[in-house]
Formats: C-alpha cells, sequence, structure tokens
C-alpha cells in the first residue's frame, strides 16, 4: 500500500511563544526596551536605539495576540530576535527549515520589514551578545557579529497594513550549534512611534510551514517559558513594581543575630544556573534589598545569593551582614526574579 503524506508540513513549531501571549516581564504593558533585551519571553529587542515594545497586543485582531514594536525615532532600525538552545536545534544540522510569521506595520512609511534565519557556531548557548554589530543604511540588511551568519538572504517583504503570511526558507550548516529568527525593520525614513506587527510565528523543518498549528494551551507555554525566566509574583503583576502583594513574608528569621534565610524551589528545572534578583516591598529599585514588616528597606548585601545556595531548581537568599537589622513585626519581605536566558 502507498504511503501518502499529509499536505502541510506537520514538523514541530520551534518557536516559544509564538503569539507573544507569556510577558512574565511587562504583562503586556507598553515599555521602553533597549537594545539586545528581552521584554516578551523568549523574544529580544534588538535595534540601533530603544523602542517601546508590547506584548500580549491584539492589534492583529482575529482573537489573537501579537507582539507590537513601535519605534520612537524616525531612522532607527530594529525588530524581534529568538535564539534557540542548542539542545533543541542541533538535530537541524544540514537540513531545510522554514520561518513563517503574519507580519504587518502601521503605516506603509515603515516599507521595508525583512526575516532572516540565522545560525550561530560559536560555543552552544554562549550567545547573549548582541547578534548585529551594524544595522547598516536604509534598506542594507545588517552586519551580524561574529560566529552568526544569515542563512537566507533577507529581502524586502513589502509588508502592509493588513496582516498577511511571509515565508522564508533556507539550509543549516553542517556547524551550526544555535539557530535564531530576525524579524525587524530594514528602514530608515518614516514617522516616529510608526510600528510594527508580528504574530502566529512558526519555524519548522521542511519547505514550508504550513497552516499555523494553535499554540498550546497558555500553562504549557508559560512553563516552557518559565525555564528561561520565572518570578515571584502573580502572572499579571510587572516585576519590580513596589507595594505589590506578591512578596515572601520570611519567619527563618534570628532576632539575636540579626539574620534570615529562605530558600524556595522553582515551579520549573531552568536551563542553567539562573541569576536572582530580590527586590524589597517599599523601593524595588534596590534590588538585593529586603523589606521589615513596616516597609522599612534595608540591605541584603553581596551574600544574598551565598555562593552554592543556587541550582537549576532552588535558591536561598539570606542576609550577608549579621547584627545589622531592626525588625518589626516579626516578618522580612521581597520579591525576586531568576534569569537563565540565552
Amino acid at each position: 500500500m502507498p504511503l501518502y503524506l499529509p499536505l502541510t508540513n506537520t514538523a514541530p513549531n520551534l518557536i516559544f511563544n509564538p503569539t507573544t501571549v507569556v510577558s512574565q516581564r511587562y504583562v503586556g504593558v507598553a515599555t521602553v526596551i533597549t537594545d539586545n533585551a528581552y521584554w516578551a519571553d523568549r523574544w529580544r529587542y534588538i535595534g540601533e536605539a530603544s523602542a517601546t515594545c508590547t506584548a500580549s497586543d491584539t492589534t492583529v485582531g482575529g482573537g489573537r495576540t501579537n507582539g507590537a514594536i513601535k519605534f520612537t525615532g524616525t531612522t532607527d532600525k530594529g525588530g524581534a530576535f529568538q535564539v534557540l538552545e542548542g539542545k533543541d536545534c542541533g538535530h537541524l544540522r544540514s537540513t531545510l527549515v522554514s520561518l513563517g510569521a503574519v507580519l504587518s506595520v502601521s503605516s506603509t512609511r515603515l516599507g521595508n520589514i525583512k526575516m532572516g534565519i540565522a545560525e550561530f557556531t560559536g560555543t552552544e548557548d554562549a550567545v547573549s551578545g548582541d547578534p548585529v554589530t551594524t544595522w547598516g543604511a536604509d534598506g542594507t540588511t545588517p552586519t551580524l557579529a561574529a560566529s552568526w551568519a544569515f542563512l537566507n538572504t533577507p529581502a524586502n517583504l513589502s509588508v502592509t497594513t493588513s496582516p498577511v503570511t511571509y515565508t522564508v526558507s533556507a539550509t543549516c550548516g553542517a556547524s551550526m550549534n544555535n539557530l535564531a529568527v530576525i524579524i525587524w525593520n530594514d528602514d530608515k525614513v518614516y514617522t516616529a512611534n510608526d510600528a510594527m506587527y508580528f504574530t502566529d510565528v512558526q519555524l519548522k523543518r521542511g519547505s514550508s510551514v504550513g497552516t499555523f498549528d494553535p499554540p498550546e494551551i497558555f500553562a504549557i507555554q508559560l512553563a516552557r517559558c518559565q525555564r528561561y525566566f520565572q518570578k515571584s509574583a502573580t502572572i499579571n503583576t510587572v516585576i519590580g513594581t513596589a507595594n505589590d502583594a506578591n512578596f515572601f513574608g520570611l519567619v527563618s528569621f534570628n532576632p539575636v543575630a540579626a539574620q534570615y534565610y529562605y530558600q524556595t524551589i522553582f515551579a520549573v528545572r531552568m536551563r542553567a544556573l539562573p541569576a536572582i534578583t530580590i527586590y524589597p516591598y517599599t523601593t524595588p529599585t534596590n534590588t538585593g534589598r529586603s523589606s521589615n514588616g513596616s516597609g522599612t528597606d534595608y540591605g541584603a548585601g553581596s551574600g544574598d545569593v551565598p555562593t552554592g545556595a543556587v541550582s537549576e531548581g532552588f535558591f536561598a537568599v539570606r542576609n550577608n551582614t549579621a547584627g545589622t537589622l531592626t525588625v518589626t513585626q516579626g516578618i522580612i519581605i521581597f520579591a525576586w526574579y531568576a534569569s537563565a536566558e540565552l
């Protein structure tokens, strides 16, 4: 009996958070993001200057959420970047892959949107640096950093104000260690606050992406993203929010030595040893500090995450200097977030 293959591409979508519905850091709030910083989960903004990024935006419509990047200047290139962990893409060496996304712009003044599939041939997962060294002139594809290379030849997609699916394909190299997608504005002549929108992003093995597969339910998408970033605050609380209700009260406090100790187990085991940031109730910009029951902030010191007290599965926090804390109401409170991003 002959074997009939389906017409659509049934390969799994390798993109995390393809509609930007997961937004642990800024919970869908429009936020000014600097170059090479994360905003929606697993998505970095890269660009010549800061831009206002919004996750879980609904401009595209149709019941979908989308990412929105608003350019506050008039000549700045920039866009969205996602890099895959080596464990998730190493099997694609010497293999044809396709990238698809639904794209639109607020005005056709933003007239040159491009998509690129890029490979990294350096040390696997050592990809935290800015992937672009030079953005170049209007319409000129940017120059990528060492060990990065475009696999396709990015071209102007002639994106309009109507959401349309665009697709590009390329073959991965035999030495590829990480794979990434870049969707960006390559235009340098437009009006301040013009925006690009993207959603339904797919990266699949094969010559086409096929019909967009509905992403997993939110709980599964969140858990996948928590391998890279998670927080103590509720899902709808922006990290670093003053006086929010999502803080931990610590009971393991020694009033004689004025010391405290707290340990937590992560909701999902993280990709690598995470960087832990703690912040107090009253002034969350005072990172590395905690608060007493009256809302007074005080230092946790350089030992807030002591050596050996963090792993992919848990972390511990304690204050660094004994005998320096004055605690009222018998409680110590702080919030935290942990990052093991690429």
